[in-house]
């Protein structure tokens, strides 16, 4: 059970982070889906990708290597908006 809930905190950090950078005019959501959800509140962005990100949890519970490939991914996400924030 630790993959889906570890995942969907790494899904809600880089939520966080991208209003954040997008309250501040520092970035622009790349994703489609999240960028129409966002156009409608900040609340339904952050529940669409906390029920995306357990979802993937529930998926990858059963791959344990996929699932490290991808808290590692999401972790150089986050990583990547830190340096985003620094350097605006």
């Amino acid at each position: 059970m630790r993959y889906p809930i570890a995942l969907m905190l790494l899904m809600l950090a880089d939520a966080g982070s991208t209003i954040g950078m997008l309250r501040v005019g520092a970035a622009t959501e790349a994703n489609p889906l999240m960028a129409v959800l966002i156009t409608y509140s900040w609340f339904g962005f952050l529940a669409g990708k906390g029920v995306l990100g357990f979802m993937a949890g529930l998926v990858l519970k059963h791959d344990p290597k996929a699932a490290r490939v991808v808290a590692l991914l999401y972790v150089c996400l986050i990583l990547w908006h830190i340096v985003g924030w620094a350097i605006t």
